[in-house]
């Protein structure tokens, strides 16, 4: 009987140690395997961030390669006293080699780059007078010559004579005191004809000139006027066969004709 109890108590020690052995190997297992589960977390967390990272580089790499095509290069032409064209292009991030070596030589492939030229905006110089005669003003009236042979005094010349076809025909002048006593030179340019009472328009010069003055300026009786100009080494006559007297006056090259 006792031995039956001690054999009793010996198989339930044992039973407990079984118990006891099963447990921490079953244990042990789910620690094994938690630490495998964090563990193959962390492969796959490092794997993912190893996969984004990369794209980010690619990514980045694209803009850059973006970013380096749409660089504006500056480009710029020059040309040498041989006349050889070249075509410089400059970018900021390329080095002194690099930009010697896109160097175009123009003529190399026989393509000459037109060279625009700006048009010029300055006046061209007024060409002087070979003669160098001196510019003088003289202060006087406008008359025809006719009525400057006819009339003693110029002041008393009415518009309607001035203007008349056969009185413009005979030439227009200035008549200027000297002296005491009224001094008359022609103007210059081609002197107006006339046809059945009707003046021809062929007058130029001076001469068209007085005709503009007299009917701009003169409403009834003749006015006062400066003449700008030179006196010539010319002289003429009235040409109208109508009117001629064969008198020979000095011709004045009209600048200006002011009141």
């Amino acid at each position: 009987m006792l031995f039956f109890k001690k054999s009793k108590k010996l198989t339930f020690i044992v039973g407990l140690m079984m118990i006891v052995i099963v447990t921490a190997i079953v244990v042990t297992i789910a620690i094994n395997n938690e630490k495998n589960v964090r563990n193959e977390e962390k492969v796959v967390k490092s794997n993912i961030h190893e996969d984004t990272q990369q794209d980010i580089n690619e990514e980045e790499k694209k803009i850059n390669i973006i970013s380096e095509d749409n660089k504006i290069n500056e480009i710029s032409i020059d040309k040498s006293d041989t006349g050889r064209s070249t075509i410089s292009i400059n970018n900021d991030e390329v080095s002194e080699k690099e930009n010697s070596e896109n160097q175009i030589q123009v003529d190399s492939i026989n393509k000459e780059i037109p060279l625009i030229e700006t048009p010029t905006t300055e006046t061209p110089p007024i060409e002087k007078r070979k003669d160098n005669l001196d510019e003088i003003t003289l202060q006087g009236y406008l008359i025809d010559e006719d009525c400057f042979v006819c009339y003693p005094d110029p002041s008393k010349e009415s518009l309607g004579c001035l203007i008349m076809p056969e009185c413009a025909a005979s030439g227009y002048g200035i008549a200027f005191l000297e002296g005491g006593e009224y001094k008359f030179y022609f103007l210059d340019g081609n002197i107006s004809t006339y046809i059945n009472g009707e003046r021809t328009k062929n007058a130029t010069g001076g001469q068209q000139l007085a005709w503009d003055f007299i009917n701009m300026y003169i409403a009834e009786n003749n006015i006062p006027v400066k003449v700008t100009g030179q006196i010539t080494k010319e002289t003429h006559t009235n040409p109208d066969k109508a009117t001629a007297d064969n008198k020979f006056y000095p011709v004045f090259r009209v600048e200006t004709i002011v009141n």
